[in-house]
């Protein structure tokens, strides 16, 4: 008996212990910079984003490469008696003229520079929308609080109002108002708490659902900091510094990147070529060069689309411009407007 109990002890330890030593450990306790953290690390758009720019930095190293060689095997005059077969081996490699190989390379390290600004944006938008989702729990977890507080004063003056009813002193009609109140403040509470849930919802959906437990606590405060903001300076950085408008900048670089290699590929390209051959007991040797004749295709087609191309980029950046340039008017018009309530409830 002592040695089953022994041994199921064995087995208990070795199937739950490495199970419980291989699971993940998920978060209970969240602040702000960890929740940016986890979000940068396990967020799916981001790592998706990352995944897509390493695929297209790996065209820099396909657009460096040369062509490969040909070669050719070619055998004939078999099956005759009084004819000896002829073999023929040869082999040619094709050199790139007018700078093809500079120009991919150049092409794809724009799009290299693309794919890395658009990583950059995502990131960026990822990190603004967790500390959105942050401060709505925060919001939410404040409103909780002022509402509950509220009902408990309600209950306090429903206790004193009942007082007063029952010495005499104010009608019951007033009570029944103060109860009736009551339910409004209720229904205030529980639409807080249902605020609360919902916005640690998003916060975990946006930060990392695996890695934080679904019943979890956040750390931080509501804190008015008043700053000093100038426009013109605020715009300006955000030409400077914001990943979208760096993007759209790139994105013209790169396309007038591809108008200079779709000029290259209208270069001749010629392949010189190297030959052996043996008939009966005779070996003989050769050189030659074959040059495409581009009488009628001489990528007209591709230079004309590239160069449209750099006119839609234009248009892109001064779109991306016009956009940023509205969202931090509108971001800013709003925080002077909160800032001026804040004052003015502090004040009060």
């Amino acid at each position: 008996m002592l040695i089953r109990s022994v041994l199921g002890i064995v087995l208990f330890a070795v199937f739950t212990v490495p199970a419980a030593a291989g699971a993940p450990e998920r978060t209970a306790q969240l602040t702000l910079p960890e929740a940016v953290q986890l979000a940068l690390r396990t967020n799916p758009s981001i790592r998706a984003k990352q995944r897509e720019h390493e695929a297209t930095r790996a065209g820099e190293t396909t657009a460096g490469l040369l062509p490969n060689p040909t070669a050719s095997y070619l055998a004939e005059q078999l099956g005759s008696s009084g004819v000896s077969p002829q073999y023929t081996v040869s082999v040619s490699q094709t050199i790139e003229t007018g700078g093809k190989r500079s120009r991919r390379v150049e092409s794809a390290r724009a799009a290299t520079r693309v794919s890395e600004l658009e990583l950059a944006d995502v990131r960026r938008q990822v990190i603004a929308q967790v500390k959105k989702t942050f401060t709505d729990v925060l919001v939410a977890e404040a409103t909780v609080k002022l509402a509950s507080d509220n009902l408990q004063n309600v209950d306090e003056l429903e206790r004193l109002s009942q007082l007063r009813v029952d010495k005499g002193e104010i009608a019951e009609l007033e009570l029944l108002r103060i109860q009736t109140q009551r339910f409004a403040f209720e229904r205030d509470l529980a639409d807080a708490r249902q605020a609360v849930q919902a916005a640690k919802i998003a916060l975990r959906a946006v930060v990392a659902p695996k890695a934080i437990d679904r019943e979890f606590d956040i750390t931080g405060e509501l804190a008015f900091r008043d700053v000093t903001l100038a426009r013109d300076r605020l715009l300006q950085q955000s030409l400077e510094r914001r990943p979208d408008v760096l993007e759209a900048e790139a994105g013209r670089q790169k396309a007038r990147a591809d108008v200079e290699l779709a000029r290259a590929n209208a270069w001749w390209d010629f392949a010189p070529q190297i030959q052996y051959q043996r008939i009966g007991q005779d070996n003989t040797f050769g050189v030659g060069i074959s040059i495409p004749l581009r009488v009628f295709d001489r990528n007209q087609g591709e230079i004309e689309r590239t160069r449209a191309e750099v006119e839609r980029a234009d248009h892109v950046r001064d779109a991306a411009v016009n956009q940023a340039r509205a969202e931090v008017e509108t971001a800013l018009a709003s925080m002077l407007t909160e800032r001026d309530k804040a004052r003015r409830l502090g004040d009060g």
